[in-house]
């Protein structure tokens, strides 16, 4: 073979080693701060999803609330009923 032929083989070989090497090292610095982005994102919906918690617990839903306080004025007013009913009944 001949030595020039020898030395672009080598030289070609050389230069894509050193390529493939970059590349490597791209890809992996690549992935390392893609990695660090997704810890980040992972830890800021943790905290929002522990503010929902907080939430969940401390507070009622405004659905709940009425229907509760509903409830109440319904069992307040059956209760006036029957109060007025017994006072007609006493009175008499």
């Amino acid at each position: 073979m001949d030595p020039d032929l020898k030395w672009l083989i080598g030289i070609a070989v050389g230069q894509f080693t050193t390529l493939g090497g970059l590349i490597l090292a791209l890809f992996n610095r690549l992935a390392a701060r893609q990695s660090a982005g997704d810890k980040a994102l992972h830890e800021r919906v943790d905290r929002a999803n522990d503010r929902i918690e907080v939430v969940k617990d401390n507070y009622v839903r405004r659905d709940d609330f009425h229907e509760h306080m509903k409830r109440i004025e319904d069992g307040i007013a059956k209760l006036d009923e029957k109060l007025t009913d017994a006072l007609k009944k006493s009175s008499q």
